[in-house]
């Protein structure tokens, strides 16, 4: 480790996954898997377009260390993560420092969610919850635009609105 401190060797790993394409799908399975979700292969197709053959074919070995892979019985689809929440964490908040790239990032991943999958339900109930939302912003302006592409998912807004009141 050269002395380095673990945020900071998670990040260089990030930093460089190749092509590029592979990094930003290592983002988006961290935005999540930081919230202990696994991230169903259908969402990861509907966010970056990268279907699971694809994946399999052209990003799997250049995130073979960084991204496990498994088939999940109960969602019956393949889930990937990374190999602990705490790196997605690291990854998550030095990848995104700025608080507006990291609301986009939020509101991209939120409006190509299908929450009648269950797996996608939980992950999104999971990226809007309020105490997490004012942990990481405190412009309240992002938080809004959170809650405002949560309302377009066709989720019910009871729950979203409660959010948004936390």
């Amino acid at each position: 480790t050269t002395g380095k401190p673990f945020e900071e060797l998670a990040f260089d790993e990030y930093e460089h996954v190749q092509p590029a394409e592979a990094k930003v799908l290592y983002l988006d399975i961290c935005t999540l898997h930081r919230l202990g979700i696994s991230v169903r292969a259908g969402l990861v197709s509907r966010v970056s377009g990268v279907t699971f053959e694809l994946f399999s074919r052209d990003f799997f070995k250049p995130l073979e260390h960084v991204v496990h892979s498994y088939f999940d019985a109960a969602t019956r689809d393949y889930v990937y993560r990374s190999r602990h929440p705490l790196i997605a964490e690291f990854v998550f908040r030095q990848a995104l420092p700025d608080p507006v790239e990291r609301a986009a990032q939020i509101t991209r991943i939120i409006r190509h969610m299908d929450i009648d999958y269950e797996s996608d339900s939980i992950a999104f109930s999971q990226l809007i919850r309020g105490r997490i939302l004012s942990e990481l912003f405190a412009d309240k302006a992002l938080v809004k635009q959170i809650f405002d592409a949560a309302l377009e998912s066709g989720a019910p807004p009871e729950y979203i609105h409660h959010q948004n009141a936390i």
